[in-house]
């Protein structure tokens, strides 16, 4: 069965596997649509990941050989950095609707 998917208004992807992923560094809100031509009702589970979820570690560990509590403290540091970048994109909007 083929599969489209729409990402906003500038790509639409095309599949027929049952698993497919997307990347963007485009910052902003992005609309997923699906469509199926199947008669019959298909489920449809969305897994979607952002920001520090999709960071990989594997090389910042071993070129920096850290152990495992310092890449917590790492991941919990990137994990402020993101909430305060957030915390200022609100505020951005905010003023903006204002």
């Amino acid at each position: 069965m083929r599969r489209s998917v729409r990402f906003g208004s500038f790509q639409v992807l095309e599949f027929e596997q049952d698993i497919f992923a997307f990347s963007t560094k485009k910052p902003g809100l992005h609309k997923i649509c699906f469509r199926s031509n199947a008669r019959e009702a298909r489920r449809v589970v969305l897994e979607v990941k952002t920001d520090i979820e999709t960071k990989d570690y594997s090389e910042v560990i071993r070129k920096e050989h850290l152990k495992p509590l310092e890449l917590e403290f790492l991941k919990a540091e990137d994990t402020m950095r993101q909430v305060a970048r957030s915390a200022r994109a609100v505020t951005e909007m905010a003023v903006v609707c204002i």
